[in-house]
C-alpha cells in the first residue's frame, strides 16, 4: 500500500470544486437528480407528447435528452481545440489521428461496424472514469496525493457503474452492436452475444457477487489507510453512494431506454458542470457572469452551425462524420473518436442504430 506522501497538495478550506451548492446540484447528487427528472417528466403528458422529426418520431423528453447530451459532447471542443495549451501539447491526437480514423471509417465497411461497437462501449467506460476523476479531485482537494491509490478508485467506480449494467436488463442492449458483425462475415460476435443472452443469470449472479466483495475489500482498505494518514473527503464518499445508488436503481431495475437517459442526463450535467468551472479558470477566478455568457452564446452558436452542416449533409445524401474528443477530469487526457455516417450499415434486420435504439426501448 502507497503511504499518503508529506508534499501532497495543500487543499482548499472548503474542499469543494467550485462550492458547496454548485458541486451538490452539478456534480455530487447529479444521479439523483437525473432519477428525478425523468421520473417526474413520466408523470405528465406534455413531455411524453411526440414531436415529429426528419424521418422519425420522438417524445418530448427523449428530444431533451438527446439535445443535453449532444450538447456536451460538443461542449469538448471547448477544453480541446479552443484551449491553446491542450492543443498544443496534443495537436497530432485532435488532427491527425480523428482523420485517420476517419479515413479508415469511410472507406472499410468492418472498421465502421467495429466503430459502432466501440461507441456503446466507450460511452460505459468512459462515464465510469469521469465519475473516478471528480472522486480524485476531492481527494487532492482534501490533501492526498492524487496518484495514490488510483486503481483502487479506478475499480470501484467501474464496480458501481458498470456492474450494474453487467448485472440489468441494459446489457444486451449495450452490446447489441455485435449483431451488425456477420454483415460483413464475422459470425463469432453474434454468437458472443447469444451465449451472453442465454447465461444472463448466472453473469448476473457473478457480477453481485464480486462487486460485493470488492465493496468489503475497498472500505478495508480505506480505514487501514485513514491509520497511515489517509484524509477521506466526505465529498468523496457522498458522490460515490450517489452513484451507487443511481446506477444501481438505473441500469439494474428500469428499462434500458430510460436507464439510458438518466446515465446520460447526469454525466451531461456533471460535464456542464466541469465546462463551466475550466472556463472561468481560463478567464479568471473573478470573470463575471457576463463574460460567462458571452462564452455559451458563442457554444450556442458552434452548435447551430454543426446542426445546419448535418442537416446539408442529409439533405444531400453524403456520408458526414462528427469527432467527438474526450479528455478526462483526472487530467490525463484520453481521446475517444466517435465516428458516425450518415448512411449506416444495413444489416439484413435494418440499420445498427434503429435496432439498438428498438432494443433499448423494450421493458
Amino acid at each position: 500500500m502507497a503511504a499518503v506522501t508529506s508534499d501532497a497538495p495543500i487543499p482548499r478550506a472548503s474542499g469543494y470544486i467550485a462550492g458547496p451548492l454548485y458541486d451538490w446540484i452539478c456534480f455530487i447528487l447529479a444521479p439523483l437528480l437525473a432519477i428525478g427528472f425523468v421520473w417526474i417528466a413520466s408523470r405528465f403528458a406534455w413531455p411524453l407528447g411526440v414531436v415529429t422529426g426528419p424521418g422519425q418520431q420522438r417524445t418530448r423528453v427523449e428530444l431533451f435528452a438527446a439535445v443535453w447530451t449532444y450538447g456536451h459532447l460538443f461542449s469538448v471542443v471547448f477544453r480541446s481545440h479552443f484551449n491553446g495549451a491542450i492543443f498544443q501539447k496534443h495537436r497530432m491526437r485532435f488532427t491527425l489521428v480523428p482523420l485517420a480514423l476517419y479515413g479508415a471509417f469511410a472507406l472499410s465497411t468492418p472498421a465502421l461496424v467495429i466503430g459502432l461497437f466501440l461507441i456503446a462501449i466507450w460511452d460505459v467506460y468512459h462515464s465510469s472514469m469521469q465519475n473516478f476523476g471528480l472522486g480524485r479531485i476531492y481527494d487532492a482537494k482534501a490533501g492526498n496525493d492524487p496518484a495514490a491509490h488510483r486503481q483502487l478508485d479506478v475499480w470501484l467506480n467501474h464496480v458501481l457503474y458498470i456492474g450494474p449494467i453487467l448485472a440489468g436488463a441494459s446489457l444486451l442492449p449495450t452490446l447489441e452492436g455485435l449483431r451488425a458483425f456477420p454483415a460483413v462475415g464475422w459470425e463469432a460476435p453474434a454468437s458472443a452475444l447469444n451465449w451472453i443472452g442465454g447465461h444472463r443469470t448466472a453473469i448476473r449472479s457473478v457480477v453481485m457477487f464480486a462487486g460485493a466483495a470488492y465493496v468489503v475489500y475497498y472500505v478495508d482498505t480505506t480505514l487501514r489507510m485513514l491509520k497511515s494518514g489517509y484524509r477521506l473527503p466526505p465529498q468523496k464518499v457522498a458522490l460515490l453512494v450517489s452513484v451507487g445508488i443511481g446506477s444501481i436503481f438505473a441500469w439494474g431495475f428500469l428499462p434500458p431506454l430510460e436507464a439510458f437517459m438518466i446515465s446520460n442526463l447526469f454525466h451531461s450535467l456533471q460535464y456542464f458542470g466541469i465546462v463551466w468551472v475550466d472556463g472561468a479558470r481560463q478567464l479568471g477566478e473573478h470573470a463575471s457572469p457576463l463574460e460567462r455568457g458571452r462564452r455559451a452564446l458563442a457554444h450556442l452558436r458552434v452548435l447551430r452551425a454543426a446542426d445546419r452542416r448535418c442537416r446539408l449533409l442529409s439533405r444531400k445524401r453524403a456520408t458526414g462524420f462528427v469527432a467527438l474528443v474526450a479528455a478526462d477530469t483526472d487530467g490525463d487526457l484520453a481521446d475517444a473518436l466517435l465516428v458516425r455516417r450518415l448512411r449506416v450499415v444495413r444489416a439484413p434486420q435494418g440499420s445498427v442504430s434503429k435496432r439498438r435504439f428498438a432494443a433499448r426501448s423494450e421493458p
